[in-house]
């Protein structure tokens, strides 16, 4: 089968030796890591949900406080990547093409 799937550049000796590796070095790190996690947020068990939560206690970023400072600042990054694409980005706005506020039964995100 290894042939089969043109793979040629690692033998199953060379995967046995990864998953070695892996379960040896990776394994150990990440369960310290889960561990410390689940003492910071004081649970008996981690759960997957539980990686989506910021333990640092930091505030929230707030990198704009309108929507139109968030299409200036927008616009902005897209000239820096490409002067054309912030061109593009200015024709979506001219042309009201952006429906970026919240509003009522509005599928969620994040403007803010």
């Amino acid at each position: 089968m290894w042939a089969q799937r043109f793979r040629f550049d690692y033998s199953p000796a060379d995967c046995k030796t990864f998953h070695d590796a892996i379960e040896e070095v990776v394994v150990p790190a990440a369960t310290r890591l889960y561990e410390k996690r689940r003492k910071k947020l004081g649970l008996e068990t981690l759960r997957p949900w539980d990686q989506m939560v910021d333990t640092s206690n930091h505030s929230q970023l707030k990198p704009y406080q309108t929507i139109d400072e968030f299409k200036s600042k927008s616009k902005d990054v897209f000239t820096k990547v490409d002067p054309k694409f912030g061109e593009y980005f200015q024709i979506m706005l001219d042309h009201d093409l952006l429906d970026l506020e919240s509003r009522k039964n509005k599928a969620p995100g994040r403007t803010t």
